[in-house]
């Protein structure tokens, strides 16, 4: 069962210091404890399968094969979800990430990891009222900013928390609230993963060190709603242009902070009225509207539209990417728009990578087509005996070649032995159509032993936060069963990029 954990007094957490070794080790061997475990299950089933299969000629249905893999993921999925309840703190933010990720992982994962998105148990009324008046009111009581204050919050997060209020003059506002102590917690957990990373980086297909220094330092501006807030004003104006700076309808809302109402720890903004993306399917169910029907396919176009316009406003205007793409973060709003919420994840690229990443997508378009004419041909070929191949298509090989040098470009860096078509292939994960054939033969499956990714050594950490946008959106369009390129929807927006690049003007970010 779950208790909620004591802090009285405003005092008691400043008095909270960073975790000791020793203790940023405890938490990391109980996380790993329940992970490994479940890591080494799978790995056992799969080989038990192969070895009676191979050596005792027992050759399995797909049926049974399946039946016994839903045991896992139900018994897995169990554990680390109880695992990441338990211990809370950055483990929250990795069933987050996992939660996003229902492409890879089983539903079992997927579903329940779900809850850890808002589900945490909330701070006392009273310490959340003492962190207000400290930050915002300098000792003074609420009624001297607000006419209502909401102490039941409307969600409760890994970092902070968010309730509803009233302005004296009236306005609707949320106000996010941080969870005191969270701050050592926080990194301890973080500096715990980057030391594992460490020791067993031979053994990983990726440089994930690198990738938790990158998440360390978003963490430690999430941290600060000072820097949140700025970060919000920017993504605002990103969105409302193109990339020549031309003013445009907003694909997505997002909500800025009241002047004058923010602190490191406390930030008033704008309130939405909406219910989030993790919580959209069970309130579908409520009114009767079935996954796969008419109007689950228009809600879930609509919203893949909006973010990947609005991404793309963000990526290829202004170069800024909001880094915190999870389902508790993107809302639904009454009218059916949708609003993007928590900026507290931001990465700012520099013009030479925002122009790299336009010419990336241009190039990742282009190689689509190609593949697109070059199958179609193969289709209609109907002459060519069954021991015959067509020719190399010397311009799709160009192409791939092209695309995989845009790539190394851009800083990801493979193992030795690794050619253009695995380079490519990366490319085309991240930014393709979801149902695209990979050159080389390699899966588009991340968790996949031929997944291109596989074979990388190091990712930029520019990519590492637009990784999990792109993530995001495609999860969102394999659930809905649809297909989606980004490459499709950014390719005209990548070229205005480029073009506008020849005119200083129109380089000059927005805000």
């Amino acid at each position: 069962m779950k208790t909620l954990q004591r802090v009285s007094t405003i005092e008691e957490v400043e008095s909270e210091t960073p975790l000791s070794v020793a203790g940023r080790l405890n938490r990391a061997v109980s996380f790993y404890s329940a992970a490994v475990p479940i890591f080494a299950a799978y790995k056992l089933l799969d080989k038990q399968f192969k070895f009676q299969k191979d050596y005792l000629g027992l050759d399995h249905s797909e049926e049974d094969i399946e039946k016994e893999f839903t045991k896992l993921h139900d018994w897995g999925s169990d554990i680390l979800k109880e695992k990441i309840e338990d211990l809370k703190g950055f483990y929250v933010k990795t069933g987050q990430i996992i939660s996003t990720r229902v492409d890879i992982f089983p539903v079992q994962y997927t579903s329940k990891l779900a809850s850890t998105l808002d589900d945490l148990d909330p701070l006392p009324a009273s310490v959340v009222r003492d962190i207000i008046k400290k930050e915002l009111l300098n000792g003074a009581e609420l009624s001297d900013l607000f006419l209502e204050f909401d102490d039941k919050p409307l969600g409760s997060a890994s970092i902070a928390q968010v309730h509803k209020a009233k302005l004296l003059d009236g306005r609707v506002v949320a106000v996010k609230v941080q969870r005191p102590g969270v701050e050592p917690k926080l990194l301890g957990d973080i500096e715990n993963l980057k030391t594992f990373a460490l020791l067993v980086g031979d053994s990983l297909p990726i440089d994930y060190y690198k990738i938790f220094c990158e998440l360390e330092r978003t963490l430690i501006q999430e941290l600060d709603f000072l820097q949140e807030a700025q970060a919000t004003a920017k993504v605002a104006a990103a969105v409302a242009h193109s990339p020549n700076n031309s003013p445009r309808q907003a694909p997505v809302t997002v909500p800025l902070p009241v002047p004058g109402l923010v602190s490191r720890k406390v930030m008033v903004m704008e309130f939405i009225s909406g219910i989030a993306l993790s919580k959209v399917a069970a309130e579908m169910t409520l009114r009767g509207v079935k996954a796969g029907s008419p109007e689950s396919t228009i809600l879930g176009r609509k919203l893949l539209t909006a973010l990947t316009d609005g991404y793309s406003s963000m990526i290829f205007g202004s170069g800024i990417i909001h880094g915190d793409p999870h389902p508790g973060n993107i809302f639904i709003m009454e009218d059916g728009e949708v609003a993007l919420l928590d900026c507290g994840q931001v990465k700012e690229l520099t013009t030479s990578q925002r122009l790299d990443l336009a010419s990336l997508i241009v190039k990742t378009k282009a190689w689509e087509n190609e593949n697109k004419k070059q199958l179609a041909l193969m289709a209609n070929i109907k002459d060519f005996k069954n021991n015959q191949e067509l020719p190399d298509n010397k311009f799709l090989l160009e192409l791939t070649k092209i695309l995989a040098d845009g790539v190394r470009k851009f800083g990801v860096t493979f193992k030795e032995g690794a050619g253009d078509d695995c380079a490519a292939a990366v490319a085309l994960v991240l930014f393709g159509n979801s149902d695209t054939v990979l050159p080389g033969g390699y899966a588009g499956e991340e968790i996949s032993e031929n997944s291109p990714i596989n074979q990388v050594t190091e990712f930029p950490q520019e990519l590492v936060l637009l990784g999990r946008a792109t993530v995001m959106i495609r999860g969102i369009a394999n659930r809905l069963g649809v297909t989606w390129g980004l490459c499709d929807r950014w390719a005209a927006e990548a070229k205005e990029a480029l073009e506008a690049s020849i005119h200083p003007a129109q380089s000059l970010p927005i805000w």
